[in-house]
C-alpha cells in the first residue's frame, strides 16, 4: 500500500495489514518527482518483495479466535520469559500468536516488530483491545511483569537489565547501533535476554526478509533456551527464519498456528 493515510489514519493501515497487505510506505505530502524520489528505494524494494509473494501466504492461514480459555500452569515456571521477532507480514501472525495464548500467562512477552513509527501505537491498542493479555508499547525503566506483552518502539533499540540488588529485569533503550537492523533491532534485544535470562528464555523468530535476529536467536540457543522459527510455508518471506534454520539456531521450526499451543505446552 503507498497512502498518505499512514500520517492521519494508521488503524486503517493496520487494518490493511492484517487484511493482507504486505507492507506499507507512507506518501509524500506533495507528490512531486522530488518527494516521489525520497521513497523510490523503499518502494522499489516492498516491490520486489510483494512479488515474490504466494497470495495464499497473506490471508485464510490465520484464525482470529480468541482464546478463553485459562490455563493451569505450573507454580515454577521452566521459562521466564517469551522475546518474539517479526518483520515483513508479522503483524498478523504476532496478533494470532497472541489471541491464542491464555490471560493467565505468568510470564512477560517481548516483541521487536520492524513497522514504522508511526504505526507501532496503533498496533500496540489493536493487539491490547483484540487479545486477552494486557498489550502497550514498551517504556524505558519499566520493570517487566508477567502475563504483559511489550512491543518495542520503533525509534529506538532495547535491551533488558537485571538489578541484581533486587532480582527485576527492566527495560532499557540502548545507543548500540547492530548490523542487520535497527529501531527495532531483533539481535539487540534477543541477545540482552540470552545475557539476562539464560536457558530460562524461549526466542521465536517469525516471517521477514533478512538476518534480524538469526544472532541473538542463536545466543538463546547457545544459551540452553528455547528457539523456535516459523516454517516455510506459513512465512510470508521466508528469510530471518530461513537464515535461523540454516544456523543451527532454531531447535523447532513450526508453522504459525503451532506456535501459540507450543508455548503454552512448554511453560
Amino acid at each position: 500500500i503507498l497512502s498518505s493515510e499512514g500520517s492521519v489514519n494508521p488503524e486503517m493501515v493496520m487494518e490493511a495489514l492484517n487484511a493482507g497487505a504486505v507492507g506499507f510506505i507512507n506518501k509524500p505530502k506533495a507528490i512531486v518527482q522530488s518527494k516521489i524520489r525520497e521513497i523510490d528505494k523503499a518502494l522499489i524494494t516492498k516491490v520486489k518483495i510483494t512479488a515474490q509473494v504466494l497470495p495464499e501466504k497473506l490471508i485464510g492461514q490465520i484464525t482470529k479466535t480468541q482464546n478463553n480459555h485459562p490455563h493451569t500452569f505450573e507454580l515454577q515456571s521452566a521459562y521466564q520469559i517469551i522475546v518474539i521477532g517479526a518483520s515483513t507480514g508479522g503483524t498478523g501472525v504476532i496478533e494470532s500468536i497472541l489471541l491464542h495464548l491464555p490471560s493467565n500467562l505468568p510470564i512477560p512477552i517481548l516483541i521487536a516488530q520492524h513497522i514504522p513509527e508511526s504505526f507501532v501505537h496503533s498496533f500496540a491498542r489493536r493487539l491490547d483491545d483484540l487479545v486477552p493479555l494486557k498489550v502497550q508499547v514498551a517504556q524505558e525503566d519499566e520493570i517487566l511483569q508477567g502475563g504483559k506483552v511489550y512491543i518495542a518502539p520503533c525509534n529506538k533499540n532495547i535491551i533488558v537489565r537485571k538489578n541484581k540488588e533486587t532480582n527485576r529485569v527492566r527495560i532499557t533503550f540502548s545507543d548500540e547501533k547492530y548490523t542487520q537492523y535497527n529501531y527495532p533491532s531483533i539481535d539487540g534485544l534477543m541477545l540482552s535476554v540470552a545475557q539476562v535470562f539464560e536457558n530460562k528464555a524461549i526466542g521465536v523468530l517469525l516471517t521477514g526478509m533478512g538476518r534480524d535476529g538469526v544472532q541473538g536467536l542463536n545466543a538463546i540457543h547457545e544459551a540452553s533456551g528455547l528457539t523456535i522459527a516459523q516454517d516455510e510455508k506459513t512465512s510470508v518471506v521466508f528469510g530471518m527464519p530461513k537464515a535461523a534454520i540454516e544456523e543451527g539456531a532454531a531447535r523447532f521450526v513450526l508453522p504459525s498456528y503451532e506456535i501459540a499451543p507450543f508455548l503454552v505446552n512448554s511453560l
